[in-house]
């Protein structure tokens, strides 16, 4: 599946509100769900769910989010833990991306790339994918200043069908 990806670095009192060196603490604010942390729910019948939910800019509660989301079919939550959310930062591909977005040289000043944001593993995704995508991006990329940040597009593919084979992500990133 090919996509166009457009990413903005908004401006730093946006960067620094929203998207941290850590997760947003539970109950706390977030402008979307890469925002908060991960949760990993099990409910009472034994079916598992798991993902991360910023709700009106509030990261939801473990239980909160494990029983609205997954277990309210399934007799409630047994178990609801947060979990780390996965990245990719310090791979090649990730330092490739980064890297891209540290030679612009933007009007508005030099620019940080938040590696725990665009370098992390998404819901549904293994890192072989996300170091895939990271790579395409790099590589197939046009990065350039906005007024308040930078935008890339590409055509870059999301990458998910090397997580079918089981391997957990552990194969070389592809540069396609």
């Amino acid at each position: 599946m090919r996509s166009a990806f457009l990413f903005f670095a908004l401006g730093w009192v946006t960067l620094a509100a929203c998207s941290s060196d850590s997760d947003a603490p539970m109950g706390t604010g977030c402008s979307d769900s890469m925002d908060c942390p991960e949760i990993s729910c099990v409910c009472v019948d034994g079916a598992k769910g798991n993902g991360a939910m910023c709700s009106m800019h509030v990261c939801s509660l473990p239980t909160s989010f494990c029983d609205q989301l997954y277990c309210h079919d399934h007799g409630g939550t047994q178990s609801a833990t947060e979990t780390p959310r996965e990245t990719v930062v310090g791979t090649p591909e990730c330092d490739a991306f980064c890297g891209r977005i540290a030679a612009l040289q933007c009007p508005s000043g030099p620019l940080k790339c938040d590696e725990k944001f665009w370098c992390s593993v998404r819901t549904g995704e293994c890192p072989a994918a996300a170091r895939a995508h990271l790579q395409c991006e790099a590589d197939k990329g046009t990065f350039k200043c906005e007024e308040q940040g930078w935008s890339s597009s590409s055509g870059c593919s999301t990458y998910t069908e090397l997580c079918a084979h089981g391997d957990g992500g552990t194969s070389d990133a592809p540069t396609e």
